[in-house]
This record gives C-alpha cells, sequence and structure tokens, in this order.
C-alpha cells in the first residue's frame, strides 16, 4: 500500500472522529470511558474543528497529481501517531480510558509504524 493511501486512510478517520466529536460529544468521549463535564464537551468540540481542518489539509496535500510526501511530513505523521498512541496507552493503563482506547491506540500504533518506516526508508532532503 503506497503512502498517499495511508495519508487519505488517516484523514477519513480524521473526519469520522471530527464528525462525531463535533455531533456528539457526550457520547463520543463517553465511548472510550472517559469522565465527561461540560468542559470536556467545549474541548472534544474544538478537536473536532482541528480535526476536520487536519484532515481536509492532509487530503487536500496528498493529491495524485501533487509532489511526493515530503520527509518533514512523514516526521510530522510519525510523531504525532507516536505521541497519541502514548497517550492513549497512559489513557488505558491509568484507567482513564476503558478497553475501548485500545481502538485509538491501535489505529495510532498502526500509522506510527507505517510513517517511522516510511522517515526511515525516505532518502534524506537537501536544501
Amino acid at each position: 500500500m503506497r503512502l498517499r493511501a495511508f495519508v487519505v486512510s488517516q484523514s477519513a478517520v480524521w473526519i469520522v472522529l471530527a464528525v462525531f466529536l463535533l455531533a456528539f460529544p457526550r457520547a463520543t468521549v463517553a465511548f472510550f470511558g472517559a469522565h465527561v463535564d461540560d468542559s470536556v464537551v467545549v474541548i472534544a468540540r474544538l478537536l473536532g474543528a482541528e480535526l476536520t481542518a487536519l484532515a481536509i489539509v492532509s487530503y487536500v496535500g496528498t493529491t495524485k497529481d501533487g509532489p511526493p510526501i515530503s520527509r518533514t511530513v512523514r516526521c510530522a505523521y510519525a510523531l504525532s501517531n507516536t505521541l497519541g498512541f502514548a497517550v492513549c496507552i497512559r489513557a488505558i493503563v491509568t484507567g482513564v480510558f476503558s478497553a475501548h482506547g485500545w481502538i485509538a491506540a491501535g489505529l495510532y500504533f498502526i500509522y506510527a509504524a507505517v510513517f517511522i518506516i516510511a522517515v526511515i526508508l525516505s532518502p534524506r532532503e537537501t536544501p
């Protein structure tokens, strides 16, 4: 599977999650087992708004006719997904997330692994 396909699939995951966070923030956060109060609802909606922008930029930036995904962008995706994986694992271990947190952790792990491999295999860019 090509790297662009992973970026597009991650964009799809982000947009789906963004829709749920914007439309159903309490249910979405509660699905993962986290405590939900009014401040969490606001933060969830803000996250949904940011994920929407990120998904659109990621999708538009990976068009077939565009340039290849730069090493810097690959590094950013690798770092973002690795941090997301670490946060999910910590939330699961400390009991903040329920067993459903493994869904998010698994997705972050897969995307982190793909982008780390893409960084390792990509040639260094010269200025």
